[in-house]
């Protein structure tokens, strides 16, 4: 079994030249960008470095691995070390955060000796980039996507060469977003590895419909992010070694040569997620989902952290003030929580409801429990006896 990094060991000597970009090499570049290259890369698209110049200037600025599941660092390490990756040049690497905006982004272009491929980076562990993500259950659009489509038309201005975009989770919505938003003009491709889809109506427009036929979407087979807001576009599955949520980890995404090893469908946990997200969705109005997932936000960040991790180091201080802060809720925002909960508790059921019959029904048990005929008891042999 082989990932993203035994792929660079097998392949690491041939240059872009040699042999050409493929998706593989798009999630490589989709999972670098998650590493902090400010004043590693420059910012502009005049001036480039070759990857494995940046990667000395992060060593440098005192960059290292995070110690996190899905730490971008031992991809960084075995990619600027390789000649295929480290000899691309980057250029434009922006990085924005904005509390008060709710932003999370960042962005860059990679050059190949025949198109650029601009990565943008996923959700980070911040609260702020996870806030901005439940934004796409109710927001027309998010900062992080206006982002993506000047970041584009920008990139697309000054490089004058075809573009292909691509990111993993958030990354690969906004990429497709981007291509949208420019109507496809000049983009040849976009890669969504995992990323969440555009949804119904904004998969209507004029924009998308330009550019749907380019969007390629790459999900494991347990995939959660990658199924939400559906949107039309055909997905491939790829196989993977983790479990669950742990999937969503492209460090388990299984390579085999040149591409990706496939699955034929994805597993019922992805299935039972997608079908609970849609029921929910569909539950709540706009109004209803913003209230209740912005008092839910408000609440965790109320104990004072930033991150995630933060937050599970300080355990006892941080969920006594996220307690503290929901009692002292407004009540009808509490109540817009309250019924949130309600709705997906019951949006789950009746899922696992429909999926257990739906399993009876096809091995036939219904109709064999309905066709026995159980012992006839006292009442029921009484009346056989009057009848006679």
């Amino acid at each position: 079994m082989s990932n993203i990094l035994d792929y660079i060991d097998w392949r690491g000597d041939l240059s872009m030249s040699d042999s050409s970009f493929c998706a593989v090499d798009a999630l490589i570049f989709s999972k670098l960008i998650y590493a902090n290259l400010s004043g590693c890369a420059p910012e502009d698209f005049c001036g480039s470095v070759t990857l494995s110049e940046c990667y000395d200037r992060y060593l440098g600025l005192g960059g290292g691995p995070n110690g996190r599941a899905g730490d971008p660092f031992p991809l960084f390490v075995k990619a600027a070390g390789s000649r295929r990756f480290g000899e691309v040049r980057l250029c434009g690497y922006r990085a924005v955060f904005d509390e008060e905006k709710t932003v999370q982004f960042g962005a860059a272009a990679f050059l190949l000796p025949d198109r650029a491929f601009i990565a943008f980076r996923g959700t980070d562990d911040s609260f702020v980039g996870w806030r901005e993500d439940m934004e796409l259950c109710f927001a027309d659009k998010t900062e992080g996507q206006k982002e993506a489509a000047l970041y584009t038309a920008e990139a697309s201005k000054e490089l004058r060469l075809p573009l292909w975009l691509g990111g993993h989770s958030k990354g690969g919505n906004l990429a497709a977003y981007a291509a949208a938003a420019l109507a496809g003009a000049g983009i040849d491709g976009v890669c969504s590895f995992d990323g969440p889809g555009a949804g119904e109506r904004r998969a209507q427009t004029e924009g998308y419909a330009a550019v749907r036929d380019r969007i390629f979407k790459y999900i494991p087979e347990s995939s959660i992010v990658g199924v939400l807001f559906p949107d039309g576009c055909a997905q491939t599955i790829v196989r993977s070694d983790g479990r669950g949520f742990g999937q969503h980890n492209v460090y388990t995404w299984q390579v085999l040569g040149r591409d990706f090893e496939f699955a034929d469908e994805r597993s019922a946990v992805s299935v039972f997620a997608d079908e609970t997200v849609r029921r929910w969705m569909a539950s709540m109005d706009e109004d209803g989902r913003r209230t209740a997932l912005c008092a839910i936000f408000d609440a965790i960040e109320a104990s004072g952290c930033k991150t995630f991790a933060e937050l599970k180091k300080k355990k006892r201080v941080s969920y006594n003030a996220i307690l503290k802060a929901v009692t002292k809720a407004d009540p009808k925002r509490r109540k817009e929580v309250v019924r949130a909960l309600k709705e997906m508790a019951k949006s789950s059921g009746e899922v696992l409801y429909n999926s257990a019959k739906r399993t009876f029904e096809k091995s036939g048990a219904i109709h064999k429990i309905k066709s026995l005929r159980l012992p006839a008891g006292k009442k029921e042999k009484e009346k056989n006896e009057k009848t006679e």
